[in-house]
């Protein structure tokens, strides 16, 4: 299952909020539904 850094912390230089953002890949919710 891969996990990605995204928004604006992801970005080198560029100003952030004190947040950070991530997105989580599944070929079918099924997956996430039988592990969570």
């Amino acid at each position: 299952m891969p996990v990605e850094h995204v928004g604006s912390t992801a970005v080198p230089g560029l100003g952030a909020k004190p947040v950070i953002d991530v997105m989580v890949g599944l070929l079918h919710l099924a997956e996430a539904e039988s592990r969570y």
